[in-house]
């Protein structure tokens, strides 16, 4: 008598486990979620990482580069807290007032002081200021008579503004004379306070 043995499919027809099926499904689809959520978190990751790239390469851009010097048109100077010695009475009556005038050649800018009585110690406290440009050169200080034009002019002086890169702010003292020409007499001296920038 012979004996034939077949083996027989689990899982019903075809030979598939329908339990072994969906599992394997499942961790399929559970596989396909993490691949997705680990691809969008590395993006995050890269995307972060290149915006902190750039961030720090603008962060030492901005610190490497020195910050740049005002142009011409920006600088400004105040002339403040004028003070003037003559060395002799501009005038023997002593009836006569005495006015400063502040002028600047380029752009042409002037200003007058307040009057001030005939003496050999004069003051003024006002400020004045200028703008300045590439042909801001001199600036020019005159104490006149006040009330009369040219021939009142008493004693003058002439400020250089290069002396202001080397020296932006703070007192300076120039020669008075009689007028701008070389060789002209000392008469006094004069004062002021010198501040030159952007304020």
């Amino acid at each position: 008598m012979a004996i034939t043995i077949q083996p027989k499919a689990r899982g019903g027809p075809g030979g598939r486990d329908a339990h072994g099926v969906g599992h394997s499904e499942g961790a399929l689809e559970a596989f396909g979620w993490f691949c997705l959520s680990s691809s969008a978190s590395d993006h995050q990751a890269h995307e972060c990482t290149e915006a902190q790239s750039l961030e720090s390469a603008q962060s030492t851009a901005q610190e490497s580069c020195p910050p740049k010097p005002p142009r011409a048109h920006e600088l400004k100077l105040l002339v403040r807290s004028i003070r003037a010695f003559l060395l002799s009475e501009p005038d023997a009556s002593g009836h006569i007032n005495t006015v400063c005038i502040v002028q600047l050649n380029d752009p042409l800018q002037r200003f007058s002081s307040t009057l001030t009585k005939n003496t050999m110690d004069l003051a003024w406290e006002e400020e004045f200021a200028f703008q300045l440009n590439a042909k801001s050169k001199e600036l020019h200080l005159q104490i006149s008579e006040a009330g009369r034009s040219s021939e009142g002019l008493l004693v003058t002086a002439t400020v250089p503004l290069d002396l202001f890169k080397k020296q932006p702010s703070g007192p300076q003292s120039f020669t008075l004379t009689r007028g701008s020409a070389c060789g002209c007499s000392v008469l006094g001296s004069i004062t002021s306070v010198f501040l030159r920038g952007t304020w």
